[in-house]
């Protein structure tokens, strides 16, 4: 089944090899339990998708394109991999905190359920984009930056899963992952 979740700069379109996904923090039963903790530090992924397989994959994207230096700053220092790491630490007691406390329980249990699931990995992508023209200067060495990050997102991620991926439209997988990309036009 299709589907497109968005977030402000890029809409994403994901192919029939995926079967639901929602845009977390938009969603109201999240808002409530923000509302509980302290809104601020309390972090989310941006999308929770459940693949067709019936694995559970928490994405979150970061755009570094207007601020292209910015990226590697947060990469040798390693806060990209801290603040992503923590995202999708949040995101899972939200996520079972959104199916306890819901109106309609039944909206989140595919999710929990495949969280809980044992058989199926869960899997993390951090979809990543940047500038394209200082890529193409040193496209060895964004490649590599991109390793490191993902190295450190495994090590921060390993007490929850081993599948950890650094994905963007820099990536020759995109094809493989079944997701289309494409910017939203600003206003």
């Amino acid at each position: 089944m299709a589907f497109v979740l968005e977030t402000r700069t890029q809409r994403f379109s994901f192919g029939d090899s995926w079967s639901r996904g929602v845009s977390f923090d938009k969603e109201n039963d999240l808002h409530k339990i923000k509302e509980c903790m302290d809104p601020i530090s309390t972090k989310d992924a941006d999308f929770i998708c459940l693949h067709s397989s019936g694995a559970l994959w928490l994405i979150e994207v970061t755009d570094y394109r207007k601020n292209p230096p910015h990226l590697r700053a947060d990469i040798e220092a390693g806060t990209l991999a801290e603040d992503t790491a923590q995202k999708v630490r949040d995101t899972i007691p939200a996520l079972i905190g959104a199916y306890r406390s819901a109106e309609k329980p039944n909206r989140w249990n595919p999710y929990t359920r495949a969280l809980a699931d044992r058989k199926h990995d869960l899997s993390i992508i951090l979809w990543l984009e940047d500038d394209p023209d200082s890529r193409r200067q040193s496209d060895l060495y964004a490649q590599s930056q991109r390793v490191i990050l993902r190295d450190r997102l495994k090590q921060k991620l390993a007490w929850l899963t081993k599948q950890v991926m650094v994905e963007g439209r820099h990536a020759n997988t995109r094809a493989t992952l079944d997701i289309k990309v494409e910017d939203i036009p600003s206003h």
